[in-house]
């Protein structure tokens, strides 16, 4: 299950993907969240099977993610001081998630437990900062914020939970006490919240996208052989036309 629920952003992807020309300025960074989150799990598909090692994939993630949802609050949320405080956010996360790849647990070897952390507090504190700003709007303003809402919601449900899964997993990797089998089991349990987590988020993040109108018409998306302007009605058979048959 936790490995079918890694491709989920495919969904959210899809449904960004045939709305990408009219996906508005302020939504850009969370196209391209979901479509690096797609291109993370094609790069730890191919890290599991041909290296047998995706570790340094958590690290990439992670890495990518803030700087990408920091932009689109940054671009959500026009207050200077908020501002200020998303760009002194990311560059401090940059800080510990280089240190936590090259220093404390390194780039092939354990997860990313402090860069997770630190994105952790980053992106939910940014999320109830822009819950806050859209409390104190209008309420005439509140129906085109929707996708908004949906936005900040679904980084509450990934976040809060991935912390605490990724906390877990690493403590138990980092007990010498388990066995083989053990771990194989704990890892298991831990992460059996996972694809619950993960789907309702990426569920959220479709719905974002699906306010937005789509590239061209339904009908103008189908193949020209399968339009329904090529099927013509046949013209009446005369009576000329019966005898010329017969």
């Amino acid at each position: 299950m936790v490995r079918s629920a890694e491709c989920f952003p495919l969904v959210p992807f899809a449904a960004a993907w045939i709305r990408r020309r009219h996906i508005p300025y302020r939504f850009l960074p969370v196209y391209y969240f979901v479509a690096t989150l797609t291109g993370m799990w094609c790069l730890s598909t191919f890290g599991r099977y041909a290296l047998h090692n995706n570790i340094f994939v958590f690290h990439l993630t992670t890495a990518a993610e803030v700087p990408l949802l920091g932009l689109a609050y940054y671009r959500l949320v026009p207050l200077p001081k908020v501002r200020v405080g998303i760009v002194i956010g990311v560059v401090l996360f940059g800080i510990v998630a280089l240190l936590d790849a090259t220093v404390l647990n390194g780039w092939m070897k354990h997860q990313n437990v402090y860069a997770r952390s630190a994105a952790t507090l980053v992106l939910l504190s940014l999320a109830f900062v822009h819950l806050d700003y859209l409390s104190s709007q209008p309420v005439e303003q509140l129906s085109n914020s929707r996708p908004a809402l949906l936005l900040s919601i679904a980084v509450l449900v990934l976040y809060s939970a991935l912390a605490a899964i990724h906390l877990a997993v690493y403590i138990e990797y980092k007990n010498p006490a388990f066995s083989y089998e053990e771990h194989a089991r704990l890892d298991n349990l831990f992460n059996l919240p996972f694809p619950f987590i993960y789907g309702i988020s990426m569920g959220l993040l479709t719905r974002l996208f699906a306010y937005f109108p789509l590239n061209k018409p339904p009908r103008q998306a189908l193949p020209k052989w399968l339009r329904f302007g090529r099927f013509r009605p046949k013209a009446p058979i005369t009576a000329e036309v019966a005898a010329a048959q017969a």
